[in-house]
């Protein structure tokens, strides 16, 4: 992996109870995978465990990195980590 990539972005696709789980967008009426921006500072693995939390109120879960991923517009590249998650314990719904 290119050293120079800056990371922007984390998704987190998520089994809890044997099911994925999926959140309703804030501003939509979309149901997508957890995730969102890496914060000036934070590592993807702490983007990834804040988003997690943040979206689904996971308190114990795992979290392993499978892949990079790219997304490009006339106009920029923007970079993000897909990681995988199982949720054993959430504190709210």
């Amino acid at each position: 992996m290119d050293e120079k990539l800056y990371f922007s972005y984390v998704v987190i696709i998520t089994k809890y109870k044997g099911k994925y789980l999926f959140v309703k967008h804030k501003d939509r009426e979309t149901f997508e995978i957890p995730g969102g921006k890496i914060d000036p500072g934070e590592t993807a693995y702490e983007a990834a465990k804040r988003e997690l939390f943040e979206e689904t109120g996971a308190l114990l879960f795992s979290v392993q990195k499978i892949f990079y991923y790219e997304v490009s517009t006339s106009s920029k590249t923007d970079y993000g980590i897909v990681f995988v998650s199982d949720i054993t314990k959430k504190g709210m719904s």
